[in-house]
């Protein structure tokens, strides 16, 4: 849900200088009844109705005729499709939407007098997407724009999820209204967008994803950095603000909300770097294991029946049926007996398949920080520090069994640990709820959207708002 939600919420920030958009786009996997729309839904609650476009179904070129005729209609827009075949036809459209926040089409109409004429039909963005399919593929060239998450099975799903269904039946919640609650996040939402420029304000030339194994990584970095971004909005109140040359203000990211976005991308996004989820490794350890197991070579050229993989892997025959597709014809790591069943491909094993780490090469939210505040620890090895006589240039690096039997004016002074780009706002920061010396008043708590879900929210403003 926090990344759905940062996505979702992505589209209110400003576009680079060149007009590329900086929204994170997110494909939502999950088997039917899994509750990926359920997600969607939630989040969408809590959004203004000027930030959503939900559709079920649409034709190639109807945004293009509904843009025409308003504007901006797609502008800071987050577009939710119920499921991805309501964006088969719209493929094309958003593929140039997502990557340059803008899309044309030209066409040719019939004019007054009953003419051909030529028209030019264009969408403006920024927008991001949301969908969520049951599908494992959407187009490539799309999908490479999106970030990858699957809902994965968990013990005792169903019956956990049936129990909820009851639950909501109980006639004491019927009476529940969370319409003002939802108003007041609706309402905290919309005073955000004053401010739509997130940057950072200093460069480090390892700040980048270190690795060359994911051929679009660079679209990845930027969706990822995108949730970075969008945590840093939601927290601007909390944040360091600049003035730019043109007059504009800009919420600077901090390595905080660097952290909170490698947590839920390490959480969540594991098929945006590999292919494979861990119901796909559970299938192909099964055959794997099954074909171990064979002890007749005549038996070899017989494949394995979905009930069989299933009952290995621990999960059901319908779950190997659905996979199947995926699994023999866009990673080539099964195939088809032509009597039936399924094998691995010739010389497969678990080295093919087996799980890597999916940060590698992203920078820690350790190093972030050091690169951006200055701050770090000098660790000191005493493991093999020998009992030996001090003098002034060796006393830092005693062994940590052998402090300082002296205290000195100069020694318990305390390090001024600010940079040049700290400022006195930052270092005075308020409690959230409590008025700040930088001329704001009263403070949004829009910054514990993730941890205030489902309890009461308050979102309070000073007088001169």
């Amino acid at each position: 849900m926090k990344v759905v939600a940062l996505g979702a919420l992505s589209a209110q920030l400003e576009p680079l200088s060149g007009g590329t958009p900086l929204g994170t786009n997110v494909m939502l996997i999950g088997e039917a009844g899994r509750g990926k729309n359920y997600v969607s839904d939630a989040v969408a609650s809590g959004m203004p109705c000027a930030f959503i476009y939900e559709f079920e179904s649409a034709s190639a070129k109807s945004f293009f005729y509904e843009a025409d005729a308003n504007p901006d209609q797609f502008k800071h827009t987050w577009v939710y499709p119920n499921e991805a075949e309501a964006t088969d036809a719209l493929v094309e459209t958003l593929r140039p939407l997502l990557s340059k926040a803008k899309a044309v089409h030209k066409t040719v109409d019939t004019n007054a007098e009953g003419a051909n004429a030529f028209r030019g039909l264009t969408i403006e963005g920024p927008l991001t997407v949301t969908i969520p399919t049951v599908r494992n593929k959407l187009d490539n060239q799309l999908q490479s724009r999106m970030l990858v998450i699957e809902l994965e099975e968990f013990e005792d799903r169903v019956p956990r999820h049936s129990a909820k269904v009851s639950e909501s039946l109980l006639l004491s919640r019927a009476a529940e209204d969370h319409a003002g609650t939802l108003a007041l996040w609706k309402a905290a939402l919309n005073k955000l967008t004053e401010i739509r420029r997130v940057g950072i304000s200093v460069h480090h030339e390892k700040f980048r994803l270190e690795t060359n194994k994911i051929s679009h990584g660079a679209r990845l970095w930027r969706n990822f950095l995108s949730l970075m971004l969008t945590h840093a909005w939601l927290e601007q109140r909390n944040r360091e603000t600049i003035t730019l040359e043109n007059g504009e203000v800009g919420v600077v990211a901090s390595s905080e909300d660097y952290r909170a976005a490698y947590e839920v991308f390490s959480a969540a996004c594991k098929r945006s770097v590999v292919e494979l989820s861990d119901t796909h490794r559970d299938i192909l350890n099964a055959v794997y294991e099954l074909e171990k197991g064979e002890k007749r070579a005549a038996l070899r050229d017989a494949g394995f029946s979905y009930r069989k993989i299933g009952e290995e892997a621990g999960c059901s025959y319908e779950t190997v049926r659905k996979q199947k597709a995926f699994l023999v014809q866009s990673v080539g790591l099964l195939r088809e007996i032509e009597q039936g069943g399924l094998r691995l491909v010739k010389d497969a094993n678990p080295s093919w398949w087996e799980a890597n780490e999916i940060l590698e090469g992203f920078p820690t939210p350790d190093e972030v920080e050091m690169w951006w505040t200055g701050k770090h620890e000098k660790r000191v090895d005493t493991v093999d520090t020998v009992d030996t006589a001090y003098t002034a240039d060796t006393e830092d690096e005693k062994p940590t069994d052998k402090p300082n039997t002296v205290s000195t004016e100069v020694r318990d002074k305390g390090v001024d640990t600010s940079t040049g780009a700290s400022t006195v706002a930052v270092h005075t920061e308020n409690a959230i709820g409590t008025p700040g010396s930088n001329g704001h008043g009263d403070v949004s708590t829009v910054s514990t959207l993730f941890e205030g879900l489902g309890e009461t929210v308050d979102y309070e403003y000073s007088e001169d708002e």
